[in-house]
Formats: C-alpha cells, sequence, structure tokens
C-alpha cells in the first residue's frame, strides 16, 4: 500500500481523534461548576472544532470529486479571532465585548460567503477559483502571524498560572507553524497549490488535534485544582465564609474583580497549600508582600483572593490559622511550651497581639482555654 493510498485513513484517524477529544472536553467544560467567560468562549471554539472537523470529512470521503469544497472551505480564517477572544476573555472579562470579536471574524464571513456563492455554481466562477485559493491562503498566513504576535507580545508575561502560559504558548506556536503552511502554498504553481494542500491538510489536523489535547489537559487540570482546592483542609471560620454564599453572590463578586473565576480558583488551591504544607503563617515577619511572592502571585491579585472568595483579608486569614495552631498546642496536657511562648510560636510577634486575637476567636484568653481544656493553668 503505498503512501497515498494511506492518506485517507491518516484524514479520518486524526479528523476522528479531533471529535472525539473535543467532545470529551466539551463534556468536561460544560459540566464544570463555575464557569467563567474564558470556559464560555472555549466552549463555543470546541463547538467550531468538531464541526470544522466533520465538515472536512464529509466534504473529503462525500464530494471527492469536488476538491474545491474541501481546501476552499475558509474555516482557517476563524481561528484567529477565536485566539483573540480567549485573551480577551481570560484578561478583560469586564470590558469584553463580542461586537468586537465579530468585528474580527468579519475576513471569515466574507470568504465564507465568496465560498458558498462559489459552491453553488463552481462552472462559472471556477476562472476565479485560483485567485481565491491565493487570497484565502495568504490572508490565513498573515492573520496567525499578526494574531500570533498579539498573543504573544500583549499577553504572555500577563498569565500569573502556569496551566495558562502553557496553553496560550502552544497556541502561538502552533498558529505560527499553519501560518507558516499557509504562505508556502502562496509560492506553489497552480497546479502543485491544489495537491500540495492535501498533505499540508493532514499536518494542519494534526495540530487541530494537539489544540484539542492542550485544552482537554487544561480543563482536566482545573477539575482537579478545583476539588484538591475543595478537600484541602481549611479553618472552620474561613470555610463557613466560602460555602454560606451562593454561586450568584459570588458571580456578582467577580464582576467586579480584576481576576476570572477560574484564576481564583487555582489562586485559592495554591493558598491553600502554601498555609497547609509550608505552613508560612508560623513566620511572624509574614507580610501580604511577602506572601505574594512566594507565591509568585501580584499582591494585587492576592488581595482579591481574600477579599472576593473567602471575603476577609490578609491579617484575618492568617491569624484564623495562627489561633488554630496555637489551640492545638494549649491542648497538650504535658505541653513543655508556657502559654507566653505559644503565641510566639503560632506566629504571633507579641503576647498583647496573641491574646487579644485568641480572645476574639474562642471568648476566653488563652488560660483559661488551656484549664478548660487540660485542667492546668499557667501564666
Amino acid at each position: 500500500m503505498s503512501t497515498s493510498d494511506l492518506l485517507p485513513y491518516c484524514f479520518f484517524l486524526v479528523l476522528t481523534a479531533v471529535v472525539v477529544l473535543s467532545l470529551a472536553t466539551l463534556y468536561l467544560n460544560v459540566n464544570f461548576r463555575n464557569r467563567s467567560l474564558f470556559d464560555k468562549v472555549i466552549a463555543v471554539f470546541l463547538i467550531f472544532l468538531v464541526f470544522h472537523s466533520i465538515y472536512v470529512c464529509v466534504m473529503r470521503y462525500g464530494f471527492d470529486d469536488v476538491p474545491f469544497a474541501d481546501i476552499g472551505a475558509p474555516f482557517s480564517l476563524f481561528y484567529g479571532p477565536f485566539f483573540y477572544a480567549s485573551l480577551l476573555a481570560l484578561k478583560k472579562s469586564r470590558n469584553w465585548n463580542l461586537s468586537i470579536v465579530l468585528i474580527h471574524m468579519i475576513p471569515a464571513l466574507l470568504f465564507g460567503i465568496i465560498y458558498i456563492a462559489f459552491l453553488l455554481d463552481l462552472d462559472y466562477f471556477r476562472a476565479y477559483i485560483p485567485k481565491y485559493l491565493l487570497l484565502l491562503y495568504l490572508g490565513a498566513g498573515v492573520q496567525f502571524i499578526v494574531y500570533a504576535l498579539y498573543g504573544f507580545i500583549k499577553f504572555n508575561n500577563s498569565f500569573d498560572t502556569k496551566e495558562l502560559k502553557l496553553v496560550t504558548n502552544y497556541a502561538v506556536k502552533i498558529m505560527v507553524i499553519v501560518a507558516l503552511i499557509f504562505l508556502s502554498l502562496v509560492f506553489e504553481s497552480e497546479r502543485t497549490r491544489g495537491e500540495k494542500s492535501y498533505i499540508d491538510g493532514l499536518v494542519i489536523y494534526f495540530l487541530m488535534l494537539v489544540i484539542a489535547a492542550v485544552v482537554f489537559r487544561y480543563h482536566v487540570i482545573n477539575i482537579f485544582k478545583h476539588y484538591g482546592a475543595d478537600i484541602v483542609e481549611t479553618p472552620v471560620k474561613l470555610t463557613k465564609i466560602a460555602v454560606n454564599e451562593s454561586e450568584n453572590t459570588i458571580k456578582k463578586k467577580y464582576e467586579k474583580s480584576s481576576i476570572t473565576e477560574q484564576e481564583g480558583i487555582v489562586y485559592l488551591a495554591r493558598l491553600n497549600k502554601m498555609m497547609e504544607v509550608e505552613k508560612v503563617y508560623l513566620d511572624s515577619e509574614l507580610t501580604i508582600d511577602s506572601l505574594s511572592r512566594k507565591l509568585k502571585i501580584t499582591k494585587h491579585h492576592l488581595t482579591q483572593v481574600f477579599t472576593v472568595i473567602l471575603d476577609t483579608n490578609f491579617n484575618k486569614y492568617i491569624n484564623n490559622y495562627r489561633v488554630i495552631h496555637a489551640a492545638k498546642l494549649l491542648k497538650e496536657p504535658n505541653g513543655k511550651v508556657s502559654i507566653g511562648d505559644v503565641g510566639t510560636e503560632s506566629g504571633f510577634n507579641s503576647r498583647t497581639s496573641f491574646y487579644r486575637v485568641f480572645k476574639a476567636y474562642h471568648g476566653v484568653s488563652p488560660v483559661d482555654f488551656k484549664k478548660k481544656k487540660t485542667g492546668v493553668g499557667e501564666e
């Protein structure tokens, strides 16, 4: 069996994989509890990806006697605007405007109208098809380059999470590769352009599969992080703050926030890990600035996590952990640490602040708390 005989099977396998993976990702996306604007844009993109893949299969195998039906479809012109819409949804959710995104899709829509007109009367427009393909490939190549550079220069360094950077970097690299493929077709002869587009088409569809795989991975990681954030042991007072709020209340808060719901989930999981595993609250010199550096989150975004998600502030959040730690030490019946030193070991920088904060949480002083729990009192 020659290589040319294997191509149809390769096309079918790759496009089928794109459809299956896109539908699986779409299922995760739609069933995710806290969907952000970015998630909704990705859901539309996944639907488009499935439609594109199915359309190619139908045209390639059902209308193989009309090559233009496949190689002339202007789907490539939609990917740049989708990339742009995704970036806006991530970083400018409050100012996201559908009309702006639709303006970016005007070239794709215009080529779509011309494409349909050509299909309706191929004999009449046959002489114009080579020029149409030349403009389509040139436009797609230039568009991919422009959107890739725009995304890399304007947004790449503004993402705080590794997952978002990974998705963006993959998208930029894929767009550059696809751009080079389309631009190479521009310089082919009229005869070889049609033949070569089939080979390059397989490469492009494989890159579509890579995009679907990256988006799927992103969703899986975020789901694990989301539920991971739920199961990490969090102080009771903070748990009540987070749980008692309705989903509508949280969404209203996010409208006033500079971070998306997705970013908030990732940041909260990272913060909980820092508290539970590294116990940074035991450092009496800890400040919101030093904590933001440890978390590799901007101070402004960390403040948003406290105010939007936890409905608290830095001092209350840290003191909550310190009081819980102090209570554990005070409950030890044979504890060797004096009550005066419990506060220091729990991260409080003075005896006065320790007594004041502890009594505010438990309603009794550390001395009375220890007497109640162990029957032993000391100063």
